[in-house]
């Protein structure tokens, strides 16, 4: 009995794995083209940095927002692909694709003016707040592509496809790396080449991912599959997609507006969290892997009609990503000065940004449990819990003490990084509490629509 029980313990975290390093090559490629293009801005100047920081922020931000149809769609496929219902997987991914073509749109009338808005009202100054306008116009003419592109990266997860998954998220990296640097040294385009750069590997892979869905080796998607509107599916995924895109509206909101905040502070201290958010980043690898491979499992093994073995992925997929980021912890703890020397020679900077990295290595545990705890209750169709979590951790803790501080003359990216970390510590609590409540059981006869 114990070799039996070692052998399906050995199966599962092989699934997992299988399911999970594409998607860990796949941050890689992400983190590896924002190092780089932090790392060729930074030639340029803390004003220059901190614009493009604040301008990647605001697209990421409302982007997310608007492809959240991508998360009602995946986990309603991967419960059909469970369910072996192919039939429904095509008309679902389709009409995710055109509920992120129309959020797109409404993105491109309105996002550029409200973002414009933002910077205005925030009291940004000088170059930051000039260099941040123009960025801005010229990235949110993209965003309608970069909104169809995430919400199709979805359904290909959803599938269990993370290989083909990484195969876009590499073209977006190589085209921006490639663009970016020959506009940012070999024309006079000056720094503006950074989100030129960006926006071509936007639109490359955009490009690449459509073309994937409507191969026959992943879903042979086609337009009759988009359109027309078909309102039950609709009803469907919006049904859990909008608590998601109320949670990223949190999320991103909250991000922005203590970013802004902290451009109050100067340009030094901007660039410095702009540095600790690019090292921090590569702690999210594990921790969105395992998020993303424990809402495929759960929502395919709901499917199948085996809710015992969705909930022994979602522990499995919880116990890997503590101890991988906890190991990435120490690592930032260790390492804190060189890994700031990587991006800056500028002493203060450099100081900052080294205090940063070391609150990033503590809050590493809490923030693995909130991602994977996070994605196995959107498995389970729960999207509600993680966006009222969501709104405790950012509005409720986050911005208030940071509100509070800047109030009292006490603000500094130091205590930024203290106020996220209590947010993390607090939600994943929260979030252990909320799935140590499942009643499993009551997944045996669910269907799927």
């Amino acid at each position: 009995m114990r070799i039996d029980i070692s052998m399906m313990e050995q199966y599962r975290l092989q699934k997992i794995w299988q399911l999970s390093w594409p998607v860990i090559v796949e941050m890689l490629f992400l983190l590896m083209g924002g190092f780089l293009l932090t790392l060729m801005v930074g030639r340029f100047g803390a004003a220059a940095q901190a614009a493009v920081g604040l301008t990647v922020t605001m697209q990421v931000a409302a982007s997310l927002v608007m492809s959240a149809a991508g998360t009602g769609a995946g986990v309603l496929v991967a419960q059909a692909v469970g369910a072996k219902k192919w039939d429904l997987v095509r008309p679902l991914a389709g009409q995710a694709l055109l509920l992120g073509m129309i959020g797109g749109a409404i993105l491109l009338l309105f996002g550029t003016p409200l973002a414009l808005g933002i910077v205005y009202l925030s009291g940004l100054k000088g170059e930051v707040a000039s260099l941040t306008q123009e960025f801005l116009q010229i990235s949110f003419t993209f965003i309608p592509c970069v909104v169809v592109m995430q919400v199709s990266m979805g359904v290909i997860r959803a599938l269990g496809k993370t290989k083909l998954s990484l195969f876009v998220s590499a073209t977006n990296n190589i085209v921006l790396v490639l663009v970016a640097s020959y506009l940012l040294f070999n024309t006079s385009v000056g720094v503006v080449g950074a989100i030129l750069g960006a926006s071509a590997g936007q639109f490359a892979a955009f490009v690449f991912a459509v073309f994937l869905l409507t191969r026959s080796y992943t879903l042979g998607l086609g337009w009759g599959d988009v359109f027309p509107m078909r309102v039950g599916l609709i009803r469907e995924i919006l049904r859990i997609s909008l608590p998601a895109a109320v949670e990223q509206s949190a999320l991103q909101g909250g991000r922005i507006f203590y970013t802004l905040m902290l451009a109050s502070l100067g340009a030094v201290q901007l660039a410095a969290h702009n540095i600790a958010l690019q090292v921090e980043s590569v702690s999210f690898l594990p921790g969105m892997a395992f998020s993303i491979a424990a809402l495929t499992l759960v929502g395919q093994n709901i499917g199948r009609g085996v809710p015992f073995q969705a909930k022994r992925y979602a522990e499995l997929c919880n116990y890997v990503a503590v101890a991988g980021m906890t190991i990435v912890g120490v690592i930032f703890l260790l390492f804190a000065p060189y890994l700031a020397s990587l991006f800056t020679n500028d002493p203060e900077v450099h100081r900052w940004a080294t205090i940063c990295i070391r609150w990033a290595a503590a809050e590493q545990p809490t923030l693995a449990m909130s991602l994977v705890l996070s994605g196995v209750l959107r498995g389970t169709k729960d999207t509600r819990w993680p966006m009222l979590l969501t709104f405790l951790g950012v509005w409720g803790i986050r911005i208030p003490l940071m509100a509070v501080l800047l109030l009292m003359g006490e603000l500094t990216v130091e205590r930024t990084w203290m106020a996220t970390a209590a947010d993390f510590g607090i939600r994943s609590l929260l979030l252990l509490w909320r799935f140590k409540k499942i009643h499993w059981e009551s997944f045996h006869q669910q269907g799927v629509p």
